[in-house]
């Protein structure tokens, strides 16, 4: 029996080297280092009795995060994006690790944005062939540079936390190093930790694309009937352990990092049909070409599915990509012409290429770009990143037309996740459920969304909040009137559950039997202060939760239903 090769001698080579030099102990000496020369650059921010004021952390937060950017490109300029990339995507996990799972893939994203963005010309650096596949030299000067250019990184990043938390109106003091330290209540920690978490629970969530504004993908279970709206993307994971097939009913546990994933466009479909419009990126097009490529691919490139499972890119030659770019055009046309009224999609490689550019990413805030590199005759195709682009390509306008289709479609999901658990209410209550409700001859509300199990009945109001770029940069005035708009629809709702409770008889439905839980539900986490939204309303179920965590919620209960006790 053939074995999966998932570890090269590339890897071992780098860590071997990277351990010699110390490791995480270098990161950490190199972090201060760098932390000194950012205190000779810009000195302390000033302050009066230790004491810092928001404005003034975020200006001088401000100043650290452009220094270190241009640090960044400093270290960069070493060598090309695609060595940089093939460096760090063989780097050991445990150097960008940290305290969260989100913390590590932040990091490394982070350094291979500042490569790509800052990296030098393509016509250094001459790439070597060995067996025919990418290889570039590894010594103790390239693991150097490598840990060297992921320090900056994960100092940057550690500005960015910093950024957020003031953003979250938390005070600031003097630090030991001039980065100033939050100096948070135990109310204000437990809120940011709660955040944090929710955040790190979505993992690869399905629909993580709420955080577009609304819910563009779906569970698989849901697909039956629809997979000519599939196409397939690729989502980082930690390390861990899966079964591959290698025969005709033979699998074998391989470790991996990046899992391919479907996704569905059902949704966005959907969706969609509300607007009546164009909305997203004009080059959406060219990315959903590219993420159904890996699936014509790896079936007559088997032996690189290692590079996809372990690296998150293929390395593809450019007549094979033209080749199958032009046989799907028609394909292609019809599939997301459907779904994206007059959406663009490339003809040839070089139109694929040239609109695929135009996702550059950035970092601040930090989005992917750089989805593929030519190398001689071949490209290299980051399916990684492009998965991560996903959410810039269908983040929503800010125009009434487009947020009202939005608002209602969200309502629809987060209902039909609800009907697809054992919450999907009767048809007399389900009746209740996005209409006018009258009391005494007068509109009284409406209900976004409800459910019913046993004795409780969920009420939904949904409000399908942009969770986008501008409000990931932590700006204190976005997230305050984020969250101050959170809780003043949170009062109202628990008001109107108040007064359901009292007079329990609605549109001609005596209600008196259930248990009232209120619930506002939004397309992605959102923070919030310790307070009502962060109470639970049911065991394990907050007052205002993303719909990712009402689904996880009502699966929890589906198999363990004294959960709501």
């Amino acid at each position: 029996m053939r074995t999966i090769q998932t570890r090269d001698i590339s890897d071992e080579q780098l860590e071997f080297l990277v351990n010699q030099l110390g490791g995480r102990q270098y990161v950490s000496a190199q972090f201060l280092r760098y932390c000194k020369d950012l205190e000779r650059a810009i000195g302390h921010p000033a302050s009066q009795g230790g004491k810092l004021d928001e404005d003034q952390v975020f200006t001088y937060l401000t100043k650290c995060r452009e220094f270190l950017e241009d640090f960044g490109k400093k270290l960069a300029s070493s060598y090309t994006p695609v060595r940089w990339l093939w460096y760090l995507r063989r780097l050991p996990r445990a150097i960008t690790a940290g305290s969260l799972r989100t913390t590590g893939p932040y990091d490394l994203l982070l350094s291979e944005m500042i490569a790509n963005i800052y990296g030098a010309d393509a016509n250094r650096n001459a790439i070597m062939n060995r067996a025919g596949q990418m290889y570039f030299d590894i010594n103790d000067v390239v693991a150097k540079r490598v840990l060297n250019l992921c320090t900056c990184a994960i100092l940057l990043a550690h500005v960015h936390a910093m950024i957020r938390w003031c953003g979250k109106g938390v005070h600031f003091t003097a630090g030991r190093t001039c980065i100033p330290d939050p100096k948070a209540t135990e109310q204000e920690r437990n809120a940011v930790s709660l955040y944090d978490r929710r955040i790190e629970a979505l993992g690869t969530s399905r629909m993580a694309l709420g955080i577009a504004g609304t819910i563009l993908t779906e569970p698989t279970d849901a697909l039956q009937g629809k997979r000519d709206f599939d196409f397939l993307a690729l989502l980082a994971n930690e390390e861990r352990s899966i079964n591959l097939p290698i025969a005709d009913g033979i699998a074998e546990p391989v470790m991996l990092r990046y899992t391919p994933v479907y996704y569905s466009l059902v949704q966005l479909h959907e969706l969609n049909a509300k607007v009546g419009r164009s909305w997203w990126h004009p080059k959406a097009g060219h990315l959903l070409t590219l993420l159904r490529l890996w699936a014509f691919l790896l079936p007559d490139m088997p032996r690189q599915l290692r590079s996809l499972i372990q690296y998150g890119y293929l390395p593809v030659h450019k007549e094979r990509i033209e080749q199958i770019v032009s046989d799907q055009y028609n394909s292609n046309l019809h599939l997301f012409g459907e779904i994206l009224n007059g959406v663009e999609i490339p003809r040839s490689a070089e139109e694929l290429k040239s609109g695929l550019s135009s996702f550059c990413g950035s970092l601040w805030p930090l989005k992917a770009g750089g989805l593929v590199h030519e190398v001689g005759d071949q490209w290299l195709i980051d399916f990684q990143k492009a998965t991560g682009v996903l959410p810039d390509a269908f983040e929503f306008p800010r125009d009434e037309v487009a947020g009202n289709a939005r608002a209602a479609h969200f309502e629809s999901v987060v209902q039909s996740v609800i009907d697809r658990s054992q919450w999907c209410p009767p048809p007399e209550i389900a009746a209740l459920a996005r209409v006018q409700l009258q009391r005494d001859g007068q509109f009284w509300t409406d209900l976004d969304a409800i459910g019913a199990h046993e004795d409780k009945l969920l009420i939904v109001d949904c409000i399908s909040l942009l969770h986008d770029s501008t409000y990931d940069t932590g700006h204190p005035t976005k997230i305050r009137s984020a969250y101050e708009r959170i809780e003043q629809k949170l009062r109202k709702w628990q008001q109107r559950a108040d007064e359901l409770r009292m007079r329990p008889e609605i549109n001609g439905q005596d209600l008196s039997k259930y248990k009232i839980i209120p619930l506002v539900c939004t397309p992605y986490p959102f923070y919030t202060p310790k307070g009502p939204c962060t109470d639970e309303v049911a065991s394990g179920l907050l007052a205002v939760a993303s719909i990712q965590e009402l689904d996880a919620w009502l699966q929890k209960n589906q198999a363990d239903p004294g959960g709501t006790s």
